[in-house]
């Protein structure tokens, strides 16, 4: 699973439960994340390229 859609359900687990831990661990992979850019020279944008289609996670993976 791409990183910024594992980010995106530890921050609706934060917000569910307002458990720090999730924020934390979101906070961390989201630093992580933007040192894992392309590089600035060949590209204008931050980009890391994702090769499945957006529609394959319509389904959160924390939903009750």
């Amino acid at each position: 699973m791409p990183m910024a859609f594992f980010i995106k359900e530890l921050l609706k687990g934060f917000h569910r439960t307002e458990d720090a831990v999730f924020l934390q661990e979101a906070t961390a992979l989201a630093g992580w994340l933007l040192t894992q850019q392309c590089d600035r020279k060949d590209w204008k944008h931050s980009c890391w390229g994702y090769h499945f289609g957006i529609s394959s996670h319509q389904q959160s993976w924390f939903s009750a």
